[in-house]
């Protein structure tokens, strides 16, 4: 009995594409305080990795609420399993990125792709939401 080979092309990155160093956060949400509607969000810092970032135009996801997000970056990284949709990414010029879908590319454990939506800077007070 003998095996068939099928030809897919392996998807793969270069360790010289990882020009950019970024933040990866975790949320935490905090209740709101007595009297008060509004959730509290702080970002955790979780790790600080080197990533390809790539801007994309015209893709648009629908996340769980039938909402449309405009991706705007694919941001690659080492595989990482403490990364999920919940994560944010901070560029170095302090924008933040959420990550709405990410894939494990050819499933290998290797690298990650992490399609984005850039939500702003996180200073300010109108891109807290």
């Amino acid at each position: 009995m003998s095996c068939k080979i099928i030809g897919i092309p392996r998807r793969k990155l270069c360790i010289g594409d990882l020009r950019h160093v970024v933040i990866l956060h975790d949320r935490d949400i905090q209740p709101p305080g007595f009297g008060d509607v509004d959730f509290g969000e702080t970002f955790v810092p979780l790790a600080t990795p080197r990533a390809a970032i790539k801007t994309v135009n015209g893709k648009v996801r629908f996340d769980g609420v039938a909402a449309d997000v405009a991706l705007t970056h694919a941001v690659y990284i080492r595989f990482r399993d403490d990364v999920t949709s919940e994560t944010w990414i901070e560029l170095s010029d302090g924008r933040l990125l959420d990550i709405i879908d990410f894939e494990d590319l050819d499933e290998r454990g290797e690298w990650l792709l992490l399609a984005c939506a850039e939500k702003g800077d996180k200073d300010r007070e109108a891109n807290k939401i």
